[in-house]
C-alpha cells in the first residue's frame, strides 16, 4: 500500500480526474460525505464552504491510498483504512 498526500488549489482538477477514474472503470467510490455526488452538486457544496474561509489560498486536501493489482483487498478493509 502506498499513500500520496496532496494539498492544492484546484479541487474541480482532482475531483474530475477521479470522476474519470470511475467512468473508464478504473476505479470506485468507496465512500463520500456530499449530499448530492454530480459535479456540479460537490461543487455548490465545496464553494458554501469555502464561503467560511475566504482567504485560503489552498483549500483542498486530497489524500490517495494505492493498493498493488495483486493484493486482495475488501472494499469494507479499504474503507477502514481511508
Amino acid at each position: 500500500m502506498t499513500g500520496s498526500q496532496v494539498k492544492g488549489k484546484s479541487f474541480r482538477g482532482a475531483l474530475r480526474y477521479n470522476q474519470e477514474k470511475v467512468a473508464q472503470g478504473k476505479g470506485e467510490v468507496l465512500d463520500h460525505s456530499f449530499l448530492n455526488t454530480s459535479e456540479k452538486g460537490i461543487i455548490k457544496e465545496v464553494a458554501m464552504v469555502r464561503v467560511q474561509r475566504p482567504d485560503l489560498k489552498k483549500y483542498f486536501y486530497h489524500t490517495s491510498i494505492n493498493f498493488p493489482k495483486d493484493e486482495n483487498v475488501s472494499n469494507d478493509l479499504m474503507i477502514k483504512i481511508g
